[in-house]
């Protein structure tokens, strides 16, 4: 096989001032799901002003190597003070059964 991996550049950067606070800073942990055609939705752990984590997701044209549609709503939000996920939430797989798609994710605090 000759295909060889190469860094194209960056596709997202999460910015402006008018995001959500839960999703001001970063897109970490990347879980890309294919919506149809060239287009995958890209789920991501995002900060706020207290670096806790919650999951953004933006849409992405892989051809034309585009966002096409940023959320700007967190689709799972850390949890309240004192659960097992008050700190945070990462993203962790995808898988489908009988139909219904489930994601993973990891909760976690910073006592």
């Amino acid at each position: 096989m000759s295909n060889k991996w190469q860094k194209h550049g960056l596709l997202y950067f999460p910015s402006g001032n008018s995001r959500h606070p839960n999703l001001v800073s970063h897109a970490a942990n990347p879980l890309p799901i294919l919506i149809e055609g060239d287009v995958y939705r890209v789920f991501f752990s995002g900060r706020d002003a207290d670096n806790r984590s919650s999951v953004g997701a933006v849409d992405i044209d892989i051809v034309q190597r585009e966002a096409i549609r940023e959320h700007s709503h967190p689709f799972f939000e850390h949890g309240p003070e004192g659960s097992f996920y008050a700190d945070g939430v990462s993203i962790g797989n995808c898988y489908k059964i009988k139909g219904v798609q489930y994601m993973l994710f990891m909760g976690w605090q910073t006592p």
